[in-house]
């Protein structure tokens, strides 16, 4: 810390750190969220399991195995849970089934590689576990108020939602 610190100091940079820092406490006055960016499901979603079965994500653990979007068996490393009152999206797809997330989860796709829910049309061609595919048949925007569940997976931060390839959230911007 001490070398921080003195970076800082050296840098002239202490004012800008302070401006940061009341804007961040501002907005975590305001309610907003913060930390790592994220993209949830709502409960009950159904998770690959690398024994084949689907569980609802609620009921995963850190060091269960699922299947990542690429068909490998990969380690779950952390569970997420929010509580949330914002709008999320019904998608379903021409494989009649359904996902409910968050606006900003990052679906697989063929055509466009990782894509936000919200941002998904009828032209994307959906990755499905084992490399199948499906089309979006529609997308539907709701507010939703309760809890919602992410996990982190080791390796290629991905797994599968009713077989859906879907990202682990989209870590890495500070504001949510």
């Amino acid at each position: 810390l001490t070398l921080e610190l003195s970076i800082i100091e050296k840098k002239n940079t202490l004012d800008y750190f302070l401006v940061y820092w009341e804007l961040i406490r501002n907005y975590k006055l305001s309610g907003n969220i913060i930390g790592p960016a994220r993209g949830c499901f709502l409960p009950n979603s159904k998770v690959k399991m690398s024994d084949d079965t689907l569980r609802p994500i609620q009921s995963i653990n850190v060091e269960d195995c699922v299947y990542d979007a690429f068909g490998s068996i990969k380690r779950v490393i952390n569970t997420l849970e929010y509580d949330i009152d914002e709008e999320i999206v019904k998608l379903t797809f021409d494989n009649g089934k359904e996902i409910f997330c968050t606006l900003e989860h990052e679906i697989l796709t063929h055509n466009r590689n990782w894509v936000k829910a919200n941002e998904l049309t009828e032209n994307d061609f959906i990755r499905e576990i084992f490399n199948s595919t499906t089309k979006l048949k529609s997308k539907e925007i709701f507010n939703y108020k309760g809890n919602v569940y992410d996990l982190t997976i080791e390796g290629s931060h991905s797994y599968n939602i009713e077989e859906i390839s879907v990202h682990n959230s989209a870590a890495g911007s500070l504001l949510s």
